[in-house]
């Protein structure tokens, strides 16, 4: 069952121009493909910054990978970081990134989308419950570099209105799913329960 998100509430940040803003935050290892974000970036026809917050054994492997592509001006790895820090880096961003697989529900998703981010998850793998494709995030199969290409163009080339419509839903989704929020779900569930069962 979902526990919920704490939510912090920060005004929206500002509007920008220029390149698609895309976060990562989580460990470095291999089920949750940062270093395939990476190579999926690389491939795409439009303008990109790719920050990755977090630190594990993957991590001088993709630092030396961002290397060889001649990507060190686009990707920063910040390493571990403060919760104050990866909320300053969500607002920040445009798109956050986790697809990873073998994975349960990620309260890290809740707190990207409380930050107003479009937030891009894997299908099948927990965070189904929350994000609902095309209308408050996306989801991608979670071992398809392909769909995550393909997500990420259809993000960049959507018209604005189309995603601060996307963000707004997922600020909406985040706030009913705060900790107080969800153990007022879970308290009526078992109300209605017990009513149904005649108890």
């Amino acid at each position: 069952m979902i526990s919920g998100a704490p939510f912090v509430d920060l005004p929206p940040a500002p509007a920008h121009d220029g390149p698609m803003r895309v976060l990562y935050v989580g460990k470095l290892i291999p089920r949750k493909r940062a270093d395939a974000l990476v190579e999926v970036l690389s491939g795409l026809d439009l303008p990109w910054r790719l920050t990755i917050v977090g630190d594990g054994p993957l991590r001088e492997k993709i630092a030396s990978r961002v290397r060889e592509l001649g990507l060190t001006e686009k990707v920063e790895i910040t390493g571990p970081v403060s919760r104050e820090e990866v909320l300053s880096r969500m607002r920040q961003a445009d798109v956050f990134v986790l697809q990873s697989y073998d994975e349960t529900f990620g309260i890290v998703y809740l707190e990207a989308m409380a930050q107003r981010l479009i937030c891009v998850g894997s299908r099948g793998e927990g965070i189904d419950g929350a994000i609902v494709d095309g209308q408050n995030g996306f989801l991608v199969d979670a071992r398809s570099d392909g769909e995550l290409k393909d997500v990420l163009t259809r993000i960049w080339r959507m018209p604005e209105a189309d995603r601060q419509r996307i963000r707004q839903a997922a600020y909406d989704t985040a706030r009913s799913m705060t900790e107080e929020g969800m153990a007022r779900e879970y308290l009526r569930l078992a109300k209605q329960a017990l009513k149904e069962s005649g108890i």
